[in-house]
C-alpha cells in the first residue's frame, strides 16, 4: 500500500520539464558544436537535476582533437515554460593521433524555454565559461575563458 501511494504521488508530480531531451548546441560547452542527450535524474516542483552527455567531431587541425565527449550535471529552476539553468561539465578532448586525452572544466548559466512539459521543442541560450588549469599564456590573462551557446532540440517523456 505504501509503495502504491508513493508511486501515485510521483506520477502526479508536475514539474514542467521533460524526462529526456535531445538537442544540438552551437559553440558552448563543446567549443564548436555538440549533439546532446539529457536525462532528468531527480525532479521536484521547485528544481530538477539532470545528467548530460554530448559528443562532437572536430577536424584535427582546429583543436588537435577529433572526438570530444562532454559529460556533466545541470540544475534547472522553474515550474512551467521558462527555466534558469546552471551546470558543471567536463569536456574530454580525445586526440587519436597522439593517443592522449585532455580534460577541460566548463559550466553554464542560462535560460531554457520549453513551451510544454513533454513532446515539445526546447530552446536554450547560455553563458558557458571554460577553465584551463594548465594555461601557459600571458601571466596577466586569466585561465577563465568567457564563451556562449545557443541550442535547439526536442524534449520528451
Amino acid at each position: 500500500l505504501l509503495i502504491s501511494c508513493f508511486s501515485n504521488a510521483q506520477s502526479k508530480l508536475k514539474t514542467g520539464i521533460a524526462g529526456n531531451s535531445l538537442y544540438f548546441e552551437i559553440f558552448g560547452n563543446g567549443l564548436t558544436y555538440t549533439a546532446n542527450y539529457e536525462r532528468a535524474l531527480f525532479r521536484t516542483p521547485a528544481f530538477n537535476i539532470s545528467g548530460r552527455v554530448g559528443i562532437n567531431m572536430v577536424p584535427t587541425y582546429m583543436l588537435h582533437s577529433d572526438f570530444n565527449l562532454l559529460t556533466g550535471i545541470s540544475l534547472l529552476f522553474g515550474k512551467s515554460r521558462e527555466f534558469l539553468e546552471l551546470g558543471l561539465y567536463n569536456l574530454n578532448l580525445l586526440a587519436s593521433y597522439e593517443h592522449q586525452t585532455k580534460n577541460i572544466l566548463t559550466g553554464n548559466i542560462g535560460y531554457r524555454f520549453q513551451p510544454f512539459p513533454t513532446n515539445s521543442l526546447l530552446f536554450r541560450i547560455n553563458f558557458t565559461p571554460f577553465y584551463l588549469p594548465d594555461y601557459q599564456g600571458d601571466p596577466d590573462d586569466s585561465p577563465w575563458i568567457p564563451y556562449g551557446a545557443i541550442s535547439i532540440g526536442y524534449a520528451f517523456q
